[in-house]
């Protein structure tokens, strides 16, 4: 298993391991591009604790589409929460989307068990709540 995404209303969730490819990465860009045809806000929330990194193809994926869809999933787009072990990717992350502002809502974890609560956060700084199916989801995405 390389990466698992499932959507569920706001949410797209996804836990990854090992080195994860174009192929991985299109299942989380599938997952995107089928809240932008919805027009449904999403947040995704992703658990890399176990990711060892990504292919330079899958990069290079991730990039193109990023700029592909930036405009019309600015409205859409509610961030990325991301569990990440090493407090230097972490710290790398955040530096750079706070000095690039391309990816104003960043937010990193140190542990699985804590993307719930930011997630929660993040949704209520927009004035949004999530669904009880939403919440049920979430709580057994960060205990599974």
């Amino acid at each position: 298993m390389a990466i698992v995404v499932t959507r569920s209303g706001s949410l797209v969730l996804a836990h990854g391991e090992g080195m994860l490819d174009t192929a991985d990465v299109a299942k989380l860009t599938g997952a995107i591009d089928a809240r932008l045809a919805e027009q449904r806000p999403f947040l995704v929330v992703g658990d890399a604790l176990a990711v060892q990194g990504l292919t330079a193809p899958a990069r290079r994926f991730l990039g193109e589409h990023r700029q592909a869809k930036m405009r019309s999933a600015l409205h859409l787009d509610l961030g990325l929460v991301v569990a990440v072990r090493s407090p230097i990717v972490r710290g790398a992350m955040t530096a750079i989307s706070w000095l690039s502002g391309a990816f104003a809502d960043l937010r990193t974890a140190e542990r699985r068990t804590e993307l719930g609560a930011i997630a929660r956060e993040m949704h209520r700084s927009r004035s949004l709540s999530l669904s009880a199916t939403d919440e049920a989801a979430l709580d057994a995405f960060v205990n599974d």
